[in-house]
């Protein structure tokens, strides 16, 4: 048997999750319950932040920019904030640096993007 430890969440995310899980959509899908949509929730975060993991590390972090060391590239690359809009110095669009950017919750954080 599975152990199911506790996890506290603010009121108003399991609110929208309890309302989520009532739609026709969460029906099809599958979710039956609010524990099935936070354990499927997590396992996609854990899949799509671990495979950043393997490439891209943070090496800091300002009020209008993100800077990302790239391993693949084998260089820094600047990832700016203006007007809630994230672009890539590169790729100048979305593109795996902005991808890895917005799901940092320190980016959150430091941007007052809650």
């Amino acid at each position: 048997m599975t152990d199911w430890p506790t996890v506290r969440l603010p009121k108003e995310m399991m609110d929208e999750v309890e309302s989520f899980t009532k739609t026709a959509y969460a029906k099809k899908s599958g979710f039956t319950s609010k524990s099935q949509v936070m354990v499927a929730a997590v396992r996609d975060f854990l899949k799509r932040y671990s495979e950043f993991m393997k490439t891209i590390e943070i090496v800091d972090i300002t009020n209008d920019s993100v800077v990302l060391m790239d391993n693949t590239l084998g260089k820094k690359i600047n990832v700016t904030i203006k007007n809630q809009k994230v672009t890539c110095e590169i790729d100048k669009g979305q593109c795996i640096h902005v991808d890895y950017v917005w799901l940092l919750p320190k980016f959150h954080n430091v941007l007052k993007f809650s």
